[in-house]
């Protein structure tokens, strides 16, 4: 099997597999699809960072992973409209006051000091103006470190936002995706854990029924068995209180026929008594 090599995606720096150039910012010519031979440009790929560019007869390579990247910044250090409008503010009010005093006052000197400062300074707004100190810059935060890409054209600062954009997105899009991979396997660990505390809840729930269940039995049992026994109970009471009232009742009617029988024992004595002293007393009246 032949293996065929890489491209590069700029000089001396093959492309990874599956890598692909997303977009290289030139410092002069701004957006572009590749980079140019020898240029001093940012390219940007599926999968990292690369830097070259040149500085003090050396030249600069700076790789970083794509994931990396934490901040991206756009600056913008083009010519002030600012600095002109001072500039030519300070010339002005320079000019009126070395004239003013030179014909109130007439001392050269005097006008010279008082015109020629403002003017002076208005000066060095304008040179600051036309040639900037500083120039745009695309700065990428990575690592606790600042890879910078210079913006030396008016096209290189246009692209510079466009080009911070399309670099957050891109970072953003790897971001998500290791985000979502942590995400679901700590709700697959988290789903596991519940599983676990529900199945040990259940055990737990299942041990400690057990001695409730066989103890409401029990209570059930005794709570049944008890409205039996305090039937039984009255039950019996209720057959004691019936024998006795039944020989209270008995008792009483004994009592009452032996004290009829003892009434009519003494009525009979005295009706006896008595139809003895009537047939006497006939038998007396009969004799006579």
């Amino acid at each position: 099997m032949v293996a065929f090599p890489l491209p590069n995606i700029c000089e001396d720096v093959p492309s990874l597999p599956d890598e692909q150039v997303e977009f290289v910012l030139d410092a002069r010519a701004g957006l572009l699809d590749e980079a140019a031979p020898g240029g001093d440009a940012l390219i940007v790929t599926n999968r990292r960072v690369a830097r070259v560019g040149s500085g003090h007869g050396s030249r600069i390579l700076t790789l970083l992973p794509l994931s990396s990247v934490s901040a991206v910044e756009a600056l913008d250090a083009g010519r002030s409209l600012e600095r002109l409008g001072q500039g030519v503010l300070l010339i002005a009010v320079g000019l009126a006051l070395g004239g003013g005093s030179w014909v109130v006052l007439g001392v050269q000197v005097l006008s010279v000091l008082l015109g020629g400062l403002p003017a002076l300074a208005g000066v060095y707004a304008l040179a600051g103006w036309a040639f900037p100190d500083a120039e745009g810059q695309l700065r990428i935060h990575a690592f606790g470190q600042v890879v910078t890409q210079p913006l030396r054209s008016s096209a290189a600062r246009r692209d510079a936002p466009a080009a911070a954009a399309r670099l957050y997105a891109l970072t953003w899009n790897d971001a998500l995706t290791s985000a979502v991979k942590l995400i679901e396997a700590a709700a697959s660990v988290a789903d596991a854990e519940d599983a676990d505390a529900a199945q040990a809840t259940a055990n737990g729930v299942a041990d400690a029924e057990a001695p409730d269940a066989a103890q409401a039995t029990a209570n059930g049992v005794a709570d049944a068995e008890a409205p039996d026994a305090a039937q039984e109970d009255i039950a019996r009471a209720a057959a004691n209180g019936v024998a006795e009232e039944q020989a209270q009742g008995a008792q009483s009617i004994e009592d009452g026929v032996a004290a009829d029988m003892e009434q009519g024992a003494v009525a009979s004595s005295y009706d006896a008594a008595r139809a003895d002293s009537i047939w006497e007393r006939i038998r007396g009246s009969s004799a006579r």
